[in-house]
């Protein structure tokens, strides 16, 4: 199943947490990033922002890709890919990569997570829109909108256990606006976020790929059976008729 025809924008994001700083010495970097071009020729452009060190690929229409070091976050993005298998790709190769040129030890991770990321884009109160989509005629739903009151925030977030002995977790995410988003009246992105977290070190570190696939499963099986019928499919009926 291709994600991305359930929005307007779709991307695949991929963290691991450390509980050490990651080295901000000039070589291991460079020879980390340079060991991703030379397999991801697209990754051109490296730049910085006090501790944020950032390779970001040459755009081919909507697809972008970046990976990035942050402190004690290493993450990477892929945006709109023609199939997702492309973006598990990217994510494998860093983490199969990264602990040799970054020395990121077994000890040192605290949890890898994968998110699916989608946007739509909307008109008018965004909230109002999550709203009337997701909580329908629920009690909650009714308390907002009786007396002619104005909804000014509908964001909401969960978290839940998936399976407590893999130490799998799962938060769902859905958001209105940005920190620099003036305000939901006005047009702009509607976002839903799954992300699929394991926490706790490993046992060496060629296990993190297989922890990727680990999640991999997990998201994408929580996502077709669960995320699209529930969240997206309300969402968009939503949006297609707030636009009409």
């Amino acid at each position: 199943m291709e994600f991305g025809l359930w929005a307007h924008h779709f991307s695949l994001h991929q963290k691991l947490a450390l509980r050490l700083d990651l080295p901000a010495r000039r070589e291991p970097l460079l020879d980390f990033f340079d060991r991703l071009r030379r397999e991801f020729p697209a990754f051109e452009r490296l730049h910085r922002e006090d501790r944020l060190h950032v390779l970001e690929a040459s755009r081919s229409g909507r697809e972008s890709m970046l990976v990035g070091l942050l402190d004690t976050e290493l993450f990477s993005a892929h945006a709109n890919p023609d199939r997702i298998e492309q973006a598990y790709v990217l994510h494998r190769r860093v983490l199969e990569v990264a602990p040799f040129f970054l020395s990121i030890s077994p000890l040192d991770v605290e949890s890898v997570e994968l998110t699916y990321a989608f946007q739509f884009e909307a008109t008018g109160n965004r909230d109002e829109l999550v709203a009337e989509a997701l909580l329908g005629d629920s009690p909650l739903r009714k308390m907002h909108s009786s007396g002619g009151s104005t909804l000014l925030d509908c964001q909401p977030f969960t978290s839940f256990e998936i399976d407590r002995e893999a130490r799998l977790h799962g938060l769902l995410e859905v958001r209105t606006r940005t920190n620099d988003d003036p305000g939901p009246e006005d047009a702009g992105p509607i976002f839903v976020d799954l992300t699929v977290r394991r926490t706790g070190a490993v046992r060496t570190v060629e296990e993190l790929p297989l922890t990727l696939d680990l999640l991999a499963a997990q998201g994408e099986a929580l996502v077709a059976e669960r995320l699209i019928p529930s969240i997206l499919h309300p969402i968009r009926d939503a949006v297609l008729a707030g636009g009409s």
